[in-house]
């Protein structure tokens, strides 16, 4: 009763209690609903009380049909434990499932993540070696300058001034 009165404060405390277990098993809580907050032993005290009061008002003697209804047994731990280990198992298998997305969900960014790295070194290779052209095209026309400026400019002087004494040696 005391739950069902004071909703918010159960409510905190669930949350609390909750997030902190989930964040050990690495899931953050950002937000929750507490939808229903049932007690099956509540519905039994409650029939005791209506089955009481209409015994009193109708003046059974001795309460008798309460008295037999006491005596059945009424839904007790076992169900309630039942209910917590079925939920327990549902709410086990959430994790598991959430996990293992999680982990899928990690291994496809590790994988995305080496092909673009990949990429990227492809790029820079292709790079490189169009510098490597780039100044291999420099280098050879630095060669064929000195070549010229060293050897034929030369010989096309020594050329011309073979032919001039030639030309006035006739």
């Amino acid at each position: 009763q005391e739950i069902y009165k004071d909703r918010q404060k159960f409510s905190d405390q669930v949350f609390r209690v909750a997030s902190s277990d989930l964040v050990n098993m690495g899931i953050s809580v950002v937000s929750y609903t507490l939808k229903d907050v049932h007690d099956e032993q509540v519905a039994p005290g409650d029939k005791w009380g209506q089955i009481g009061t209409a015994g009193h008002t109708w003046n059974t003697p001795g309460g008798s049909c309460g008295h037999l209804r006491h005596t059945q047994d009424t839904p007790g731990t076992s169900r309630a434990q039942r209910d917590f280990q079925v939920a327990q198992a549902e709410c086990d298998g959430a994790v598991s499932a959430r996990r293992a997305t999680a982990e899928l969900a990690f291994q496809l960014q590790a994988a995305r993540s080496q092909q673009a790295i990949a990429a990227q070194r492809g790029e820079v290779s292709l790079v490189e070696r169009a510098q490597r052209v780039q100044l291999q095209e420099q280098e050879v026309g630095r060669r064929r300058q000195e070549l010229e400026a060293t050897v034929r400019k030369p010989a096309e002087a020594e050329r011309y001034r073979l032919e001039q004494l030639a030309e006035a040696h006739r």
